[in-house]
C-alpha cells in the first residue's frame, strides 16, 4: 500500500468508526495508532507499506512499549489494513503474552479507605465522590457520564456502550452522598459529574487520572497504581469473595465473556502467599 493512499485514508477511516458509533476514545485511539505508524514511515522515508515493514515496526514497539502494548496497536493496525488493503496481506501477528495468574495493581480494603480518608482530609469531595461511585458500582470511568441528578433518586441507570444496553446500580448511601455533593455544587439537574466550563459534558478523564495519581502520591503510593480502572477490579474482587457468582458478575460489569470476569477476581502474590503460608503444612 502506498504511503500517501494511507494517510488519505484516515478521515475516511475516522469517519467509518464514527458511522459504527465507536466510542470517542476508541475512535482517537484506533486513528491515533494509524498516525504515529505513518509518522514512523515519513522519518524512514519509506513510501510503500509492505509486511516487512510492519514487522519491523512490530519490533520496534516490542522494545519501547509493554507487550500489551504493543498488541494494542498491532489491532489497530490490522484493522486499517483489512479494510483498505484487504488484498495486500498486510497483517502481523500478535506477540505472545504469559497468562497471568495474578493480578498486583489491585489495591487492598486499608489502601482504599486511605484514599478516601486522604480526599476528603485536602477538601476534594469531587474525587472522593468519584471514587465512591466507581468502587461500589464496578462501572467504567466513561460510564460515570450517564450518571444524572435525575437517577440518583432510583440508584438504578442505563449505560450504552459499544452498541450495547445495562443496568447499573449505585447502592442507597452513594446516591445519598451524591445528592449532597450535587447540592453543595448547585447541581439540580443533568450530568452529576460534569465539567466546570461544559455543564453538559463529563469532567475530563485525564483530570480524574491527574487527581487520583496525586492523592496516591500523597500517600506514598506507587507511581501509577491508582486509576480509574483499579477500582472496577476492586469492586468485582470484593464482590466474587462475597457472593461467589462470576455469571452475575459478570453481567453486572458488562462482560460477554466470563473469561474476562475470571481476570478481574484473581488474586495478588501476596494474597496468594498469605493463603498457602496459612495451611500451615
Amino acid at each position: 500500500m502506498n504511503y500517501s493512499d494511507a494517510e488519505a485514508k484516515i478521515a475516511v477511516y475516522e469517519r467509518m468508526l464514527k458511522d459504527e458509533e465507536k466510542a470517542r476514545a476508541t475512535v482517537e485511539k484506533y486513528t491515533s495508532d494509524i498516525r504515529i505508524f505513518l509518522r514512523w514511515c515519513r522519518e524512514r522515508s519509506f513510501t510503500e507499506i509492505t509486511l516487512p515493514i510492519l514487522q519491523s515496526y512490530r519490533e520496534y514497539l516490542n522494545g519501547i512499549r509493554k507487550v500489551s502494548g504493543c498488541n494494542s496497536v498491532i489491532i489497530s493496525l490490522n484493522r486499517f489494513f483489512r479494510i483498505f488493503a484487504p488484498e495486500e496481506g498486510l497483517r502481523l501477528r500478535l506477540l505472545r503474552v504469559q497468562r497471568r495468574t495474578s493480578l498486583n495493581s489491585v489495591f487492598s480494603e486499608q489502601e482504599y479507605r486511605m484514599l478516601l480518608a486522604k480526599a476528603r482530609e485536602i477538601g476534594n469531595e469531587r474525587i472522593y465522590c468519584i471514587m465512591r461511585t466507581l468502587a461500589s458500582s464496578g462501572m467504567r470511568l466513561g460510564e460515570l457520564s450517564f450518571i444524572t441528578v435525575e437517577s440518583l433518586s432510583t440508584g438504578v441507570y442505563t449505560v450504552r456502550n459499544k452498541g450495547k444496553t445495562r443496568d447499573v446500580f449505585i447502592p442507597s448511601d452513594v446516591c445519598g452522598i451524591l445528592s449532597e455533593y450535587c447540592e453543595k455544587n448547585n447541581i439540580t439537574s443533568g450530568l452529576v459529574f460534569r465539567s466546570r466550563n461544559s455543564p453538559d459534558r463529563m469532567i475530563d478523564k485525564s483530570q480524574i487520572w491527574r487527581e487520583m495519581d496525586r492523592l496516591g502520591s500523597l500517600l506514598d503510593f506507587p507511581k501509577g497504581c491508582i486509576h480509574a480502572h483499579n477500582f472496577r477490579h476492586f469492586f468485582a474482587k470484593k464482590y466474587f469473595l462475597r457472593y461467589k457468582d462470576l455469571c452475575e458478575l459478570a453481567d453486572i460489569l458488562g462482560h460477554s465473556s466470563i473469561e474476562t470476569t475470571r481476570i478481574y477476581t484473581r488474586s495478588t502474590v501476596s494474597e496468594k502467599i498469605s493463603r498457602i503460608s496459612s495451611l500451615g503444612l
